[in-house]
């Protein structure tokens, strides 16, 4: 819900699905992350760019990016 609402553009036909959708696929993705934490990583989107950025520089270098 969060991140619909920082959305300030048209919806494309993915961020238009309805809210269960989305609520879905972040259940499955954590559960990838939690069953393949080396593969697969989650970074907190919800502060600033620069935090963000760097974390997800972090989470590439960790699998040998």
């Amino acid at each position: 819900e969060r991140s619909m609402a920082r959305v300030n553009r048209a919806m494309d036909r993915i961020e238009r699905r309805p809210l269960e959708y989305h609520r879905k696929v972040r259940e499955n993705y954590l559960a990838q992350a939690k069953a393949d934490p080396k593969r697969v990583k989650v970074v907190s989107a919800d502060r600033d760019i620069e935090a963000v950025q760097q974390d997800v520089w972090n989470a590439i270098r960790s699998i040998g990016g």
